[in-house]
């Protein structure tokens, strides 16, 4: 070795060892971190690891201890992918297919198994390109992955349209979760070199960083003791992933790791203690390493969009469902370089499927783009199964009108005609313990005051109660139940009163929690009875105060003004007829 290249060596030997002098002897990030949850039987570690992570980034900043929802992003992501390939048998292949027009191209959140689901590392994409909301949205209900007694091999599942009657059924996805004030988003992955997973040295100083380390491995080793232990080579063993938030090397026989975990309180703990704590040596189980960082919360209106429809457009009427968000899986088209005849990369445009005439044995899937408030749409009727890029037909284009179940708007022919366009929402909901098929009803025309509801069976009801009151704290924050499930004076809403608020559900609002000064001010007003009807939010930030969303309008408080109601303009036009 000649005197330049030893002189290089040792420079950057003496850098190194500078380093790791530099770093501190234990770094301990679990003050930054939200509570430890439990995934429970379900493979969703990967969303878990990341909302841990994205829930103490945000912690970090300033916005407290937030609870999201991992199996938003967990059910979403499934029910918006989309089967672009052919198969081998239960395998994917890279070639491309379009599905028919019937045919299930949706994900399914309800098997992950078999062909024709999705691996676990997809249901983190929304997190990443869509953003997810908090937890009191979306519960976790038994309802959510309820398969209604049928397997995976049942031919129920296999068209579009049974696939997104159930999975658009407000009993699994709530309109609240597609309506929240705010969602939470990964602003960018940083992935480590793949060597870096099983280097304790590169994990500490990322960690010295203030950040923390999603890590993903080989489930093995011994981990049935209070600190994780490497004692043979992982083989063919199953992934997981867990969040690190801290090292302690202060003892350099047992230097150890600080993980936050999703499967709850460890056995091997003394109560109070639910973090996770690894050798050293397990790292050798490592496959990739990462940390994130996170953007600033934003409205997603486009979401309040996904759902069943009634359209009308020209001389057309029909069913639109949509159940996607056009570019969600842009990824999963560039990974796979599906491409156009131009060698381009193929825009995933999907929004869903219109089934003319309400017959599910007419299906036209849909292109187009959400944005905003606004919907634009081609629907095809000389193609029923359209490439996901193609923008061909019929062109509508709708805007949410008020109340948001409504949209309006006009539909333009290839040949420049145009038309007037129109849709109301149709609400699906089934009772949670049902083993039968839910069937959409007569579909309502637009003009009607109220959704047509797809079997609104009161019996939810004290199911959809006790889930909220429950993700929102039980009795820590509503206090105990001083009533039961009670029914409104309409004779279709349930509600319970509570020592410190209430909750209301109706057949075409979902569980809503209302307390303080607005509870005052609505049930002076009437309750559901007044003008402003029934919730159809929790109480949410405003400005500087707070608010509650009405099927008819809002009531607002701050600490200035106090609480005061504002009328939307139907509910208006109705007071001064």
């Amino acid at each position: 070795m000649n005197r330049l290249a030893c002189f290089v060596c040792c420079l950057v030997l003496s850098t190194w060892g500078s380093v790791h002098a530099q770093l501190p002897d234990a770094v301990d990030l679990r003050p930054f971190q939200t509570a430890v949850k439990s995934q429970g039987v379900r493979g969703s570690c990967y969303i878990h690891g990341t909302v841990a992570a994205m829930e103490a980034a945000y912690k970090r900043a300033g916005y407290g201890d937030l609870d999201l929802a991992e199996h938003f992003s967990d059910y979403v992501a499934r029910m918006m992918y989309l089967e672009t390939c052919e198969f081998d048998g239960r395998f994917r292949t890279n070639i491309m297919r379009v599905p028919a027009a019937w045919e299930r191209e949706s994900g399914m959140p309800l098997f992950e198994t078999m062909s024709g689901s999705v691996d676990s590392l997809v249901g983190c994409e929304p997190a990443s390109t869509l953003a997810i909301p908090l937890e009191v949205y979306m519960p976790l209900t038994d309802a959510m992955f309820d398969t209604e007694g049928r397997e995976e091999t049942d031919l129920y599942w296999q068209k579009q349209y049974d696939v997104s009657t159930h999975l658009l059924d407000e009993a699994r996805l709530p309109r609240s979760a597609l309506q929240a004030p705010f969602y939470y988003k990964v602003k960018r992955t940083v992935f480590l070199p793949k060597s870096d997973a099983t280097n304790p040295h590169a994990i500490e100083q990322v960690l010295a960083s203030g950040k923390e380390i999603i890590w993903d491995f080989r489930m093995a080793g011994d981990h049935f003791g209070p600190v994780w232990k490497y004692n043979r080579p992982a083989g063919d063993t199953t992934s997981h992933r867990m969040l690190i938030v801290g090292y302690d090397r202060r003892d350099p026989a047992n230097p150890y790791f600080m993980v936050k975990n999703s499967w709850g309180h460890p056995a091997a703990n003394q109560p109070g203690d639910d973090f996770t704590y690894i050798a050293y040596d397990y790292l050798q189980y490592g496959e990739w390493a990462s940390w994130i960082e996170v953007e600033q919360p934003v409205a997603k209106h486009e979401l309040a969009f996904v759902g069943r429809w009634n359209l009308e457009f020209g001389p057309n009427q029909g069913t639109l469902d949509v159940y996607h968000v056009p570019g969600l899986m842009q990824q999963s088209f560039e990974h796979k370089q599906y491409k156009d005849e131009q060698g381009h990369i193929v825009q995933g445009r999907r929004v869903g499927t219109f089934y003319r005439d309400g017959d599910p044995n007419q299906p036209f899937r849909v292109n187009g783009v959400l944005q905003g408030d606004q919907m634009q749409i081609w629907i095809d009727f000389q193609q029923p199964a359209p490439r996901w890029d193609k923008l061909n037909g019929w062109r509508v284009e709708l805007k949410r009108d008020s109340p948001e179940d409504r949209l309006v708007g006009h539909a333009i022919l290839p040949s420049g005609q145009g038309h007037a366009a129109a849709a109301q929402r149709i609400v699906i909901h089934s009772s949670a313990n049902r083993s039968d098929a839910t069937v959409a009803v007569a579909s309502p025309k637009p003009g009607d005051d109220v959704p047509t509801t797809v079997d609104a069976n009161p019996e939810v009801a004290p199911q959809e109660i006790e889930a909220k009151w429950q993700a929102s704290g039980g009795a820590e924050f509503l206090g105990k139940p001083l009533t039961g499930v009670e029914i409104c004076p309409d004779g279709r809403g349930r509600y319970t009163h509570y020592e410190r608020g209430s909750i209301y559900w109706s057949p075409r609002t979902p569980a809503s929690i209302i307390y303080g000064a607005i509870r005052e001010r609505w049930a002076g007003l009437g309750w559901e009875t007044s003008d402003l009807g029934y919730p159809t939010s929790d109480e949410m930030d405003w400005g500087t105060g707070r608010m509650n969303r009405f099927e008819n309008g809002l009531i607002l408080w701050d600490m200035e003004n106090g609480a005061r109601e504002e009328l939307s303009e139907i509910a208006r036009q109705k007071v001064d007829q």
